[in-house]
């Protein structure tokens, strides 16, 4: 301002000295000109030019709630995973992402509040009433292999922002005065995410009052892990001396060298090496078929690398075996044999040192009654042509109550009429209709359903078995229609009809197979199950892992996978006993009482490894293994484009550092300072108008007023 009016008056000065009037006008207007045209430009130069490269400067790197000194109400989302042990330099992912929270934290405006929470624990969401707070909550935080879905996390956080905005407004203010966001802090496992989202994370960010949304990465992008995974027991009963296998297959991000694997088995509280192997690549299967001669009722052990490396999650493996305790089956033949090849199959051969899988008893149906069913685990009645209705009856009872019924279907004998009675009826998956032939040149095959199950899941998982019973020739086989509730577990290639049909009634479970498990030479054959051609080992593994899963439903396993509590039958004369849980970190919990038959749900087995239920004396009751699931240690990352598929475009910036977080905030919600702009506009107004008022008048004064003189002078030159 001073500078224009100087020259101003510098330029006025020049002109004063012109010789008429006329002049002087012109050199006024020039004077106006590029007084105001100085001073437009140096407005430009000096005021426009700064202001400029703010604004664009603040385009590209928005402000934040922290340089504008905005409150915040934050919720921080910690990945408790167990693939958050992931550990490098001696901190793993979950101390890293601690120390970022903390050091976030410590810079937040006055005024702010913030929550901590993982993807484990459910419930209210609090917000600390102050910041000095949070560094308790941080430390409380611990690795849960129970974690739920980030997706479920982030869901409940936007729920605690919306129930706290509401607070706030009820409280007596008419608008939200905090930057609302939620923080991720996670490794970006993909394993700890749900594909597809079901919990429309998409649709909320969408809204107009949505948290603002932001991931930190605090994985590693080149990992280094050796684990065993597809780990495996059986069977988890056998007498004392008997030989359990245990399997694994070995993985190994790197082209690593040879690495011992052990099998240990606890005995008088001490460790003890039972067995020994070494893997030289990763997908390489590991076998290992220990005796379990301990005298104790459980024997409880682990397989473990014999090494160590960044992620100890899938180092060891976990397993209990009862000893002593063989599952009982209870034949029901009219000949023996009809269950010649079965009983060969799961006896063993003590010659070679296999010892038997199951305490057998034969029995002719004609004898049998409901005092039969009290000791076995599973039934299995192999073509028995009929039985009374208090026979069906007590079958019925004896599923119930949690036992296991096998029903194979592999004679002409079998009287439909007797499978079709209304007895019959309550307790079998299908009603029995005719028995079908095929040339051999036909012969069906058997067609597995791609379904969930634990027996399909485990014939895949043992040496390929349903892949390779596909591969049998079946000649003949009832027709059979399953009733309302039944599963088809595998079909046959003829016309798809049934082959292998469950159903699962009360405590127990009744699978009915349509053709047979023997070879007759005193009859027509009607399938080569038992001896695939190639593969006879393949009968062996299909019946055990039959007769295991039946008896599953009435003894329970002892050995499960974290993330679900585990289902553990206890003995007979445990009702009403008070009970303890002996945990992996040498604890002992409390646990609720049970009814008689009634299995025992332990919430409390979140944690892996071993665990015993005891009573009150200190008697052990049962014991069972937890281990963590495969896809905990898969550390495949999660794309840009699977997080878009649960946010949506946009929606969530993505960073390795909190600090390099950009965010976009609604400044016309909150607020900014204007003056400037407005201050610059006046002045472009001034500028404006004195430059338009200075093309219509000069700067001169007024011409004074014409003497009479002057008046009589123009007159007489008008005349």
């Amino acid at each position: 301002g001073a500078a224009a009016v100087g020259l101003h008056r510098w330029l006025s000065s020049r002109s004063t000295g012109a010789a008429s009037q006329l002049d002087r006008e012109r050199a006024g207007k020039r004077t106006n000109w590029a007084t105001a045209g100085a001073t437009l430009l140096a407005l430009l130069l000096l005021l426009g030019v700064p202001y400029g490269t703010r604004v664009a400067a603040s385009m590209k790197e928005a402000p934040t709630a922290e340089t504008m000194n905005l409150p915040v109400a934050g919720i921080f989302v910690f990945d408790v995973s167990p693939s958050m042990r992931y550990t490098q330099q001696g901190r793993t992912l979950l101390d890293a992402a601690r120390s970022l929270v903390a050091e976030h934290v410590g810079r937040l405006p006055d005024g702010s509040r913030v929550a901590v929470m993982d993807n484990a624990t459910t419930g209210t969401v609090p917000f600390q009433v102050s910041l000095a707070n949070v560094p308790a909550q941080l430390e409380r935080l611990a690795f849960r292999a129970d974690a739920r879905p980030l997706n479920a996390a982030v869901a409940a956080a936007f729920e605690a922002h919306a129930e706290d905005r509401d607070r706030v407004l009820v409280g007596g203010d008419d608008r939200d005065r905090f930057v609302r966001r939620v923080y991720v802090l996670t490794d970006l496992a993909k394993s700890a995410w749900q594909f597809p989202d079901a919990t429309d994370l998409m649709g909320t960010l969408e809204a107009e009052d949505a948290p603002g949304l932001f991931v930190c990465d605090v994985g590693e992008l080149e990992v280094t892990n050796k684990g065993l995974s597809e780990f495996a027991v059986s069977p988890e009963r056998l007498a004392r001396g008997g030989t359990v296998t245990a399997r694994a297959v070995y993985r190994d991000t790197q082209a690593g060298g040879d690495t011992p694997v052990e099998l240990f088995v606890r005995e008088q509280g001490q460790d003890v090496r039972l067995a020994q192997a070494t893997a030289a690549r990763s997908g390489q299967p590991l076998i290992f078929r220990p005796s379990m001669a301990t005298e104790q009722a459980f024997a409880q052990g682990r397989v473990s690398l014999g090494s160590t490396d960044p992620l100890a999650i899938d180092d060891v493996r976990y397993f209990t075996v009862a000893v002593d305790a063989l599952p009982r089956l209870l034949l029901v033949a009219p000949d023996a044999d009809d269950v010649y090849e079965f009983r060969a199959a799961l006896e063993g051969d003590e010659a070679a040192g296999v010892s038997s899988r199951y305490d057998m008893t034969l029995l002719d149906p004609a004898r049998l009654s409901g005092d039969d069913l009290r000791t076995p685990d599973v039934v299995v009645l192999v073509n028995v042509p009929a039985l009374e209705d208090r026979q069906w009856s007590a079958f019925e009872k004896f599923v119930r109550d949690g036992g296991g019924l096998a029903v194979v279907l592999g004679s002409y004998d079998v009287e439909s009429f007797s499978y079709n009675r209304a007895s019959a009826k309550a307790v079998l998956p299908a009603t029995v209709d005719v028995y079908e032939s095929t040339p051999a040149a036909d012969a069906a095959r058997l067609i597995f359903e791609p379904v969930s199950h634990p027996l399909l899941e485990r014939l895949e998982t043992t040496y390929d078995a349903a892949d390779v019973l596909s591969t049998a020739s079946i000649l003949r086989f009832w027709r059979v229609e399953p009733v309302d509730g039944a599963r088809v577990l595998a079909r046959y290639s003829a016309d798809a009809l049934p082959a292998v049909v469950e159903r699962r009634l009360g405590k127990g479970v009744v699978t009915m197979l349509t053709t047979a498990l023997d070879i007759k030479p005193r009859r027509e054959t009607w399938n080569n199950l038992p001896l695939v051609d190639g593969a006879e080992w393949v009968y062996v593994v299909f019946l055990d892992q039959w007769m295991r899963h039946l008896a599953r439903a009435g003894q329970g396993g002892l050995n499960f996978t974290a993330g679900v509590p585990p289902r553990v039958v206890l003995p007979e004369g445990a009702a009403g006993k008070s009970l303890r849980l002996n945990t992996p970190d040498l604890r002992t919990l409390p646990l609720a009482g049970v009814e008689e038959g009634e299995p025992l749900i332990v919430a409390d087995a979140v944690a892996v490894g071993q665990y015993v239920v005891s009573d009150d004396t200190g008697t052990p009751l049962q014991a069972f293994s937890v281990n963590y699931p495969d896809s905990e240690a898969d550390l495949t990352r999660a794309t840009e484009g699977d997080l878009v598929s649960v946010f949506g475009e946009g929606n969530v910036t993505v960073s390795r550092d909190l600090e390099q977080l950009s965010e976009d905030i609604d400044l016309a919600r909150f607020g900014q300072e204007a003056f400037p702009a407005v201050l610059l506009l006046a002045v472009l107004f001034f500028v404006g108008e004195t430059l338009l008022s200075s093309r219509f008048y000069g700067d001169e004064a007024a011409p004074p007023e014409p003497t009479k003189s002057d008046l009589l002078a123009r007159k007489g030159a008008a005349a």
